[in-house]
């Protein structure tokens, strides 16, 4: 398996504002920060798939115990996903010289097929993620199988006839399989460099396709599936930020779930959790009455590409580069593997606001981190993002947006001086019951999870020209057109009534002010 090269490039110089707290503060905070981020590409080079590696002082581990001991305790360490219950990094202390990072290679719902494509999870200052994926619920790859297409055969991308053609393979073409559904009528394959689905019907029989793993919409690779936990009260200096970051390979769309929400991402995203505030009640309360009972917010940032929200439902959401979203937590619970009740998962019925773009104190603190390389360069979105042109919802077409850029570190709530915890012990949610040993439990909802959808970077529209015959008679032919059918028209409308309950994105130029309770949560 090719591993993953993960190289730190073009690390900008680390000047511009600092809120900080007195003029130590003041000048070593971007030092430290540089000396960091720049430790890091060394530390983990190289970073082989559904793998950790512990990048710059302080991070704190644990595991499953089943697992063999791992020794995760200095900079350059790594350990198996599969045998990790939760990762975490400190928040900056300058007078320890500490801000922690760690980074995590997730296969995602990647094929087996495409070994040096991966996702990178990068942990930034007080952060934790906790696994949700237990270790007898991974999905178990590793078999790859050499197949025929016996005819011409549409890449499909999803199981399902219904689904987007997102490629034509020619007859008699050379695949490498990974998967199957469980009804073994499907085979997962990559052509071109594109994954997807093709009926078994159209391929050469072959015996060993029966070895191959099932694959469903309820498979989870490990840390596909994952609790965060960030501090609410951000940090005094905004070059170390409290969140993680995510990135997928260029070109390639992943699933993953983020405390019980399905996210699709074909860009870089990062993602914080935040304490409840006037503002942002005012927000929500056209959208869920009981806004008053919600004391925590998951946050979402688009870096670069876009972002889809309840992939594949009539919720689904598209947020475009510059924009954030928000939406509701409940009150912990034990949901992951680590067995304590410290888990936050979306609230049914609380839905994710409309986009809203970022503001000036985004762009200042994800500034710093700019020409980092992970999967790409970081590059932040431009000052001036287009408004949003409402589309509908039940309609999702493929984009020509690019992902070309990455990193959001967490929009930096305003200053407080609330005093840093110990580096050496990262600051959980003090309201955090016992640990009750009540068993785990997997939040998995509705989403495409190992079904990559490719990115088109050509027309909105597949369009290609072979015919795609499924030999058995029971499987319809299917002969892709350019006619688009079952298009919605939009009826012409004479009144001069305005609709009332059109939602509009808010226009809000929110400011997140932290609490009081220097927390993860």
């Amino acid at each position: 398996m090719r591993a993953l090269a993960l190289v730190v490039l073009s690390l900008v110089l680390f000047g511009g504002a600092v809120v900080s707290t007195n003029a130590q503060e003041e000048s070593s905070c971007p030092a430290l920060v540089e000396q960091a981020l720049t430790s890091v590409g060394g530390n983990c080079g190289d970073l082989a798939r559904n793998s950790a590696c512990y990048g710059y002082n302080d991070v704190t581990a644990t595991f499953e115990q089943t697992a063999p001991p791992v020794t995760f305790e200095a900079p350059s360490d790594r350990a198996d996903l599969i045998a990790l219950a939760s990762i975490g990094t400190s928040p900056l202390d300058t007078a320890l010289e500490k801000w922690g990072i760690a980074l995590m290679s997730v296969q995602a719902n990647l094929p087996e097929t495409l070994p040096g494509q991966n996702t990178v999870f990068m942990l930034l200052g007080n952060a934790q993620v906790e696994n949700a994926v237990a270790p007898e619920d991974s999905f178990a790859g590793g078999t790859v199988v050499n197949v025929l297409t016996r005819s011409a055969a549409g890449l499909f991308a999803e199981s399902d006839s219904a689904s987007d053609v997102i490629e034509s393979i020619p007859g008699n073409t050379d695949l490498q399989a990974d998967a199957m559904t469980a009804n073994g009528e499907w085979v997962r394959v990559v052509y071109s460099g594109l994954p997807g689905w093709v009926t078994r019907n159209v391929l050469e029989e072959k015996p060993e396709i029966d070895t191959l793993p099932v694959l469903t919409p309820d498979s989870y690779t490990p840390m596909q599936a994952f609790y965060l936990r960030t501090n609410i009260t951000g940090t005094s200096c905004t070059e170390a930020p409290d969140a993680l970051i995510v990135q997928g390979p260029q070109n390639l769309k992943i699933d993953i779930n983020a405390n019980g929400a399905d996210i699709q991402l074909g860009s870089t995203i990062g993602l914080r959790v935040l304490g409840m505030s006037e503002e942002l009640e005012s927000l929500f309360a056209p959208y869920y009455e009981d806004i008053g009972l919600v004391t925590r917010v998951l946050e979402l940032f688009v870096i670069d590409g876009e972002a889809i929200l309840n992939p594949g439902t009539p919720d689904e959401i598209h947020v475009p580069t510059g924009y954030h979203t928000f939406i509701c937590l409940s009150e912990t619970d034990n949901l992951g593997v680590d067995g304590i009740d410290n888990d936050r998962e979306v609230i049914p019925g609380c839905p994710w606001l409309p986009p809203i773009p970022w503001v000036p104190e985004d762009y200042e603190t994800f500034s710093k981190l700019e020409g980092i390389t992970l999967n790409y360069e970081i590059e932040l979105p431009p000052l001036d993002v287009p408004p949003l042109t409402p589309t509908p919802s039940l309609t999702p077409t493929p984009t020509n947006t690019r992902p070309v850029v990455f990193i959001p570190a967490t929009s930096t709530p305003t200053p407080t001086n609330t005093p840093t915890p110990s580096a050496t012990t990262l600051p959980f949610d003090p309201d955090t019951p016992t640990p009750t040993p009540t068993g785990t439990t997997v939040k998995v909802t509705d989403t495409p999870t190992a079904t990559p959808t490719v990115t088109f970077t050509s027309s909105p529209t597949s369009t290609p020209t072979a015919t795609f015959t499924s030999l058995p008679t029971n499987t319809p032919t299917k002969t892709p057109t350019n006619t688009p059918t079952n298009t919605p028209v939009p009826p012409t409308n004479t009144s001069t009534n305005t609709p009332t309950n059109t939602p509009v994105p808010p226009t809000s130029t929110f400011t997140p002010t932290p609490t009081d309770t220097p927390a993860i949560n």
